[in-house]
């Protein structure tokens, strides 16, 4: 793998962490979103999705669980 392939990952993960973890932090205005969306069980589908986040931020950090390149396009 390629440094700016490796930088890449990385940057993108850091995302997804920390966004993760910021839901995980202060879940009130998600929890509210997901209510006014008549998420059932909201604070349990925000911490959830919050514990997602981190995790395949982590794996694709480390590089375990890449995004599998999409199959070539072809005309119609």
């Amino acid at each position: 793998m390629s440094v700016t392939g490796f930088i890449g990952r990385a940057l993108l993960a850091s995302v997804f962490i920390k966004n993760g973890l910021d839901h995980l932090q202060n879940p009130d205005p998600i929890v509210r979103a997901a209510h006014g969306a008549e998420v059932p069980e909201p604070e349990l589908a925000v911490k959830l999705g919050s514990a997602v986040m981190v995790g395949a931020g982590a794996l694709l950090a480390v590089g375990l669980a890449p995004a599998q390149p999409a199959p070539p396009w072809r005309p119609p």
